[in-house]
């Protein structure tokens, strides 16, 4: 478990990020899978250095499931469902810090709605907020770049 993927990504959260992602586990819209919130539970005790005995696979999978007979794949589907529900997590708290990509991202999800209206009122906000920036580099061209792209695509989508 000490060099699992799950374990070397929770390595490197912090307690905030962690009881953050806590909460995201346990929401039933994100996860139903009660064995899934156990194992992040078991996992999280040992935070941040995730080392000791209780982390072997035969403990964990004992601490899940009891007296069943020891069954490394079953360990593994639920190691898996944890790991994509943590680049869930990661995904989600990226897009809400870098508000580029959530616009990108919603204006996106307005397109391919055709939802003319709500596109139009997030370009304009989004187009507000690129043209406030003072400092003029790199990542202003690429959104503005990627702002008219969406623009575009949408037009195009529009008028089919």
């Amino acid at each position: 478990m000490y060099k699992s993927k799950p374990v070397l990504i929770l390595k490197t959260f912090t307690n905030k990020e962690l009881k953050k992602l806590g909460e995201y586990i346990i929401s039933p819209f994100f996860n139903k899978n009660q064995k899934v919130i156990d194992l992040f539970a078991l996992l999280k005790k040992y935070h941040p250095n995730y080392e000791g005995l209780g982390l072997k696979r035969e403990k964990i999978f004992k601490k899940l499931f009891g007296t069943v007979k020891f069954e490394e794949q079953k360990l593994r589907y639920l190691m898996s469902d944890l790991t994509k529900l943590i680049e869930g997590f990661l995904v989600h708290e990226d897009q809400i810090q870098n508000s580029h990509k959530f616009y990108q991202s919603l204006l996106n999800v307005y397109t391919n709605r055709k939802l003319e209206k709500y596109f139009q009122t997030t370009f304009n906000s989004y187009q507000n907020q690129l043209s406030r920036n003072t400092i003029k580099n790199i990542e202003y061209y690429l959104n503005t770049y990627l702002l008219q792209e969406s623009e575009f695509i949408f037009n195009a989508t529009m008028s089919n």
